[in-house]
């Protein structure tokens, strides 16, 4: 060994190495859960214990703790054994690099701050734990239900729908919510014929209404309650006070009628235009025995009727007389018919009229008159090119809109047919006259049609149907109609709306109808 006191440098004798591995088992516990939720929602605890070691662990098992408070939904594995609020799975060897995952599923019984635990635990001196805090609140939803309209008595054999509306007042989305609807006896939900239903809302974001309907059906006389319960889970949210209805006996059905023609104000010499004549069952039984007779001045000339009615028309004198079908009513069938008559101005004349008088077997009927000024011959403005010369006056009047149903109450699914009538109330022309509708959700668009049957395209955006091509020109008081099929797919209420712009009224004018759609006939 060197000395202190000499200067001899240190000899290395030899050196060695050694490495020594040291194998032991682990384990890695994942405990993910959510931080917030709400009463009577489901609640989803995922689990992962991992053996990151590299020989195996014996004895192993999982355990997890349900909180006061809250139960047991399902486990994506099932445990080996529960004692009390203790779910145990019993794992055994849990070789190494291998894990174990098990997703628990729990339901707040009541709102608070909980904790959940789970516990791993292993040979040899293996244990892991987590834990995780949720807090839990009751939802807060307000909720209407009542009859469509306010109605407060439906006959015997009728049906009798209610609205229902579900709002979230709370600041937390809910989820798989219940609606539970009880109805006396005597007055069972339509479609099932039980006194019980109940519908669901899968989803409801904070300040989002949904809103639904259910129908009812009278079958007898007296007063009958419904009540509607809103639950989560097993927690009730909302609850509505009682609403009667009381069912009476059917009154005798009466039959109605009602006749109208659609033809411009004022036609100029030598030029033709079509009459619609629209004949609709306003009552409460079919039809039959129809007679239609149509009556003009001088002035006008009858030309023809559409290829439809054709074999159902004959002149009668200075008349044509009009049989159509049966005209059943609304709620069963169609409950219109309509017919095509073209005529041309011969003379001008202050004021022409075009008549029609409906009668029917039932013994009701009803007549009408459209009043026309016939002008002198005028010269048409170019359809394209150069504009016209300006006017000497200025431009007053508008465009008038017109949107009407003719079958009021309708059955979901079958056709309820809508006329859209464009008139120019302007003391001048008007060009690039633009029209849309637009057909609500719950309602399917069936067809557009002119007056003579020809298929009008459109361009769709949305819920929004815009009729192509637009139409270039309108002369002062001419008028212009669309029929217009489509199909309810709900019950309840249901509103389609229309608009029309043009060069001269650049703002848009809007009209809209309203339309009851009921339950389908069983």
């Amino acid at each position: 060994p060197a000395e202190p006191s000499d200067n001899l440098p240190e000899l290395l004798l030899g050196r060695g190495q050694t490495v020594v591995t040291f194998s032991s088992p682990a384990m890695n516990l994942q405990f993910a859960g959510p931080e917030n939720g709400s009463v009577g929602e489901k609640l989803s605890y995922a689990i992962s214990l991992a053996n990151p070691g590299d020989i195996d662990a014996e004895n192993v098992r999982l355990l997890f703790q349900i909180p006061a408070g809250m139960r047991l939904m399902g486990t994506s594995l099932q445990p080996t054994g529960q004692v009390g609020d203790i779910l145990t799975w019993e794992q055994g060897v849990l070789a190494a690099q291998r894990q174990l995952d098990v997703t628990i599923i729990l339901e707040a019984q009541q709102p608070g701050d909980f904790v959940v635990r789970a516990r791993a635990e292993g040979q040899p001196n293996l244990d892991a734990e987590k834990a995780i805090s949720t807090r839990i609140i009751l939802p807060s939803v307000t909720v209407r239900f009542e009859p469509v309209g306010g109605v407060a008595q439906a006959e015997v054999g009728s049906a009798i729908n209610f609205e229902i509306d579900v709002t979230n007042t709370g600041r937390q989305t809910l989820t798989d919510l219940t609606l539970s609807i009880e109805s006396d006896p005597g007055m069972p939900e339509f479609e099932t014929s039980n006194n019980k239903v109940d519908k669901t809302i899968a989803m409801l974001q904070p300040g989002q209404t949904t809103r639904l309907g259910v129908a009812f059906k009278v079958q007898q006389e007296g007063q009958f309650g419904t009540k509607l319960r809103v639950m989560t889970g097993n927690a009730l949210l909302a609850e509505t006070p009682t609403a009667f209805v009381r069912g009476v006996l059917p009154k005798p059905k009466q039959p109605g009628i009602d006749v109208s023609i659609e033809f411009p104000e004022s036609l100029a010499v030598g030029r033709r235009a079509n009459a619609l004549v629209t004949i609709k069952n306003t009552g409460e039984t079919t039809l039959t025995g129809l007679r239609v007779a149509i009556a003009n001045d001088p002035a006008l000339r009858a030309l023809s009727v559409d290829s439809a009615n054709i074999s159902r028309v004959r002149q009668d004198g200075g008349q044509l007389v009009w049989t159509p079908q049966d005209l059943m009513r609304g709620t069963t069938g169609d409950s219109i018919i309509q017919m095509l008559v073209e005529f041309e101005a011969l003379s001008p004349v202050a004021q022409a009229s075009i008549s029609a008088q409906a009668v029917s077997a039932e013994n009701v009927q009803d007549q009408f008159q459209t009043l026309i000024r016939i002008t002198a011959a005028n010269v048409l403005p170019p359809s394209s090119g150069a504009s016209p010369s300006a006017p000497a006056q200025p431009r007053a009047g508008e465009l008038k809109l017109q949107l009407s149903d003719y079958n009021d109450p309708r059955a979901v699914n079958q056709e309820i047919r809508y006329s859209l009538a464009i008139s120019n109330r302007q003391n001048l022309g008007d060009r690039n006259v633009r029209i849309q509708l637009r057909i609500p959700q719950g309602m399917a668009l069936g067809k557009i049609t002119s007056l003579s049957g020809d298929a009008i395209t459109f361009q769709r955006d949305n819920d929004v149907y815009e009729l192509q091509p637009l139409i270039q020109f309108m002369r002062p008081e001419e008028s212009i109609t669309y029929i217009i099929t489509a199909v309810g797919l709900v019950p309840g209420p249901i509103e389609i709306s229309a608009r029309v712009a043009s060069d001269g009224q650049p703002n848009w004018v809007t009209v809209s109808e309203r339309t009851t759609i009921v339950p389908a006939a069983r």
